[in-house]
């Protein structure tokens, strides 16, 4: 369990250089790791809560999809929601536009990470649009953090 708490941050941290250091081309493949970003925080989630093992994560209805795990099976998407809109109080200071809607974006990233859309962000099948990187990963590293 401790590895997917590990591998999330590794993701987030690394989807963070992504959008601070390179051109906006990269942007795809910060939303990449923030996808799986998601998916480990969530199984990290249910796995401590003791309600499915290991095995189960990996099959539906959990498997990757993130959605679901985070707007059924824990309370994290709600958790995001509160603390995207205490972060909208200040943008200047903490990289969340004050116009930034994480519902909108995490449904982007979602579908986007999931067998709806074909795992487009792993394949790049065809036009995609993509998830705020920038501000996805201020809430995420925010979640993550809580989560230590």
């Amino acid at each position: 369990m401790a590895n997917y708490g590990a591998r999330a941050g590794d993701f987030i941290r690394s989807a963070s250089i992504l959008c601070t250091n390179f051109h906006d081309g990269w942007l795809p493949s910060a939303c990449l790791l923030l996808g799986f970003s998601c998916e480990l925080l969530a199984k990290r989630r249910l796995l401590r809560t003791g309600v499915v093992s290991e095995a189960q994560l990996r099959k539906k209805p959990y498997g990757h999809d993130i959605s679901r795990m985070w707007r059924v099976e824990t309370e994290l998407f709600s958790e995001a929601e509160c603390l995207t809109s205490k972060l909208k109080q200040d943008p200047e200071n903490n990289g969340v536009d004050a116009h930034f809607d994480w519902g909108l974006h995490f449904d982007e990233l979602a579908k986007a990470h999931s067998s709806e859309s074909d795992y487009s962000l792993r394949y790049h099948h065809s036009e995609q649009i993509f998830a705020d990187p920038k501000s996805v990963t201020v809430v995420l590293g925010n979640i993550w953090l809580a989560e230590q």
